[in-house]
């Protein structure tokens, strides 16, 4: 099912860092109603960014990986984690770039840049180590409770 003009339900589902069995508790008929309407929520705010950085980078930008996205609660506790992160909800969504690696860190920076000062919700980032082969990623959520910063 297509969400906006570049954006898919499976996307936020079947992030490309998930583990295959957090992917299998991911189905469309184990979304609850909260679930559905964050990702609707999340990827128009992602089709907003990508719109911006498309129009920035033009050709040397191809749009955006999906690393993770709807994690399911009992996925979160399996892992020993605290289950109240906005994935479990679907109101966030981990992402990178998709370019050539020597925009990679101007594309990565920018869209941090422009997007992290006047986003209402959740704004943080996995900074990139290329020469380690590591993209990083940037996690946005769009929780209600206010601005919240950090790294990771």
């Amino acid at each position: 099912m297509q969400i906006t003009n570049n954006f898919w339900i499976i996307e936020f589902l079947r992030g490309s860092n998930m583990p295959k069995e957090a992917i299998a508790m991911n189905s469309i008929e184990k979304l609850t109603p909260e679930q559905l309407i964050g990702i609707g929520v999340v990827a128009h705010q992602m089709q907003i960014i990508r719109d911006a950085t498309k129009k920035e980078f033009g050709s040397d930008f191809g749009g955006f990986v999906i690393t993770a996205g709807v994690r399911q609660l009992e996925w979160e506790l399996k892992q020993g984690r605290s289950g109240r992160s906005q994935h479990v909800n679907g109101w966030a969504v981990d992402f990178q770039p998709i370019c050539e690696e020597e925009k990679y860190m101007l594309i990565f920076n920018w869209i941090f840049n422009r997007f992290e000062p006047t986003h209402k919700g959740g704004f943080a980032k996995k900074e990139p180590d290329l020469k380690q082969g590591k993209k990083g990623f940037i996690h946005i959520d769009m929780r209600l409770t206010g601005k919240a910063r950090w790294s990771y």
